[in-house]
């Protein structure tokens, strides 16, 4: 049970991931965008 949740929340952020970044490229600072959420996501990882 606990590693399908992880698994639906994985798959929840990688969605997010793809719709931010076709969201950012058309931004000008899409390049801060990125790193912040590469960043947000070293985080994640070392959390779990």
């Amino acid at each position: 049970m606990q590693s399908k949740h992880i698994r639906l929340v994985c798959h929840y952020f990688h969605f997010m991931f793809v719709v931010l970044l076709t969201k950012a490229r058309t931004s000008i600072k899409w390049r801060m965008e990125v790193d912040g959420i590469f960043q947000w996501r070293n985080f994640m990882r070392f959390t779990y």
